[in-house]
């Protein structure tokens, strides 16, 4: 434990590591991308039927 009783903001601390997210992200698009046209819509206009109720 630090000895430093200054608030986050104020101290110097390690950064956090930005790859992970940037990962999950270029995962999100691909998986996006690989799926159906059905289960995943690429224009505008396909998402106004799911907002609809059957």
């Amino acid at each position: 434990m630090s000895s430093d009783a200054r608030p986050g903001w104020l101290r110097r601390t390690e950064a956090e590591q930005r790859w992970p997210a940037a990962l999950a992200i270029a995962v999100a698009v691909a998986v996006h991308l690989l799926l159906p046209a059905d289960l995943a819509p690429r224009r505008a206009g396909c998402c106004r039927a799911w907002r609809r109720p059957c």
